[in-house]
């Protein structure tokens, strides 16, 4: 069984300091209510070069349906 997810949003966070990648100086973490509500809606935190993105499981790829 695949399990298949999309991107449901994305943060970056942008510095005329910071050229290249933001990520080395800052660390994003959701706080542990937080954790729970993600977890319960199936959304998934990725961190990426210059913030992070939401992913959320699909519950059909063809229609793009969430499972939530």
């Amino acid at each position: 069984m695949d399990i298949n997810y999309e991107k449901l949003f994305e943060v970056k966070f942008s510095h005329n300091f910071y050229l290249n990648s933001i990520s080395e100086d800052f660390k994003v973490e959701p706080s542990s209510r937080c954790s729970r509500l993600l977890k319960n809606y199936r959304i998934i935190p990725r961190k990426i070069e210059s913030g992070f993105i939401a992913l959320i499981e699909l519950a059909n790829l063809s229609a793009k349906t969430p499972v939530v």
